[in-house]
């Protein structure tokens, strides 16, 4: 067997390695390798005696250790990374999502909590034949509507259920309370007459503080509203959406006003099974 090896191929197969590594072995840890012409593209050829002594040296001996017996080559590196980079890519775009979700969530429980739980759960009545059908609660509010006439009406209104009050001609309104707790809130809806039954368009809906007047300004119509206490009404028959609702009107000059009770210097009126009628 000849002592001389040819090419980069015989060479790195000596060494077991790759073509490249040896390559770059030469450049960076003196691998003994000759060539035979000075040109750039000139035949290499080494020694195995030589590359025999240069794996024992410093050099040889720090290149061997690179990665087990032979240093990766450059495109063994960008390989290995390449999953790296991918893997990084994903955790890095799992990331980016669950923070936006964690801030939805954050800005969402942000929002509710400040919102009353009686406006959360409160949905307006289903609509019935004549307007709405009471709710069976026998939570009762007692609110004192007072319009621009300095007409009083004291309306007697089930929990989550509504009250009308219409000026002639102008608009109607509907007034639902809602209570949760010690808190209360008040939703005012824009109410028209349609084919079989009214549209509702809400207003608005603001806190409802107990014994303290809340002014209502809309266009053509003001007033202010003040929840004088809670009552407890024995007897709330079981009602479905489809049933006439139960309620009365009064009507005061221009003003209809309408409520499970109502009362007022111009007359009075019940139309609830189980409230005591005025005198």
């Amino acid at each position: 067997m000849t002592d001389e090896l040819r090419g980069w191929k015989e060479i790195a197969s000596h060494l077991g390695t790759s073509e490249r590594t040896a390559q770059r072995w030469e450049h960076v840890y003196q691998l003994p390798v000759r060539r035979a012409g000075q040109t750039r593209g000139a035949s290499v050829f080494a020694l195995r005696g030589d590359l025999d002594r240069w794996r024992l040296s410093p050099e040889g001996v720090r290149a061997s250790s690179e990665n087990g017996d032979a240093a990766p080559t450059t495109d063994a590196r960008e390989e290995s990374a390449a999953p790296s980079r991918t893997r990084f890519r994903v955790a890095l775009v799992a990331a980016i999502i669950g923070v936006a979700v964690l801030c939805v969530l954050v800005f969402a429980w942000a929002i509710l909590s400040q919102t009353p739980a009686s406006v959360r759960s409160f949905a307006p009545p289903a609509p019935a034949r004549e307007g709405f059908a009471v709710p069976a609660s026998s939570a009762v509010f007692v609110l004192q509507v007072t319009t621009p006439q300095d007409t009083p009406f004291v309306f007697r209104v089930i929990d989550g259920g509504m009250a009308t009050l219409e000026v002639r001609g102008v608009r109607k309104i509907g007034l639902v309370p809602a209570k949760s707790g010690a808190r209360a809130t008040l939703a005012v809806y824009d109410m028209k007459a349609q084919r079989g039954g009214e549209s509702l368009k809400e207003l608005k809906t603001s806190s409802l503080p107990l014994r303290t007047p809340v002014h209502v300004e809309l266009p053509g119509t003001t007033m202010d509203i003040e929840w004088l206490e809670m009552a407890q009404f024995s007897v709330v028959p079981a009602r479905g959406v489809d049933a006439p609702p139960l309620r009365c009107c009064i009507i005061c000059g221009p003003i209809v006003a309408c409520a499970v009770q109502v009362t007022a210097s111009c007359g009075s009126c019940c139309g609830f099974e189980g409230c005591r009628k005025p005198k």
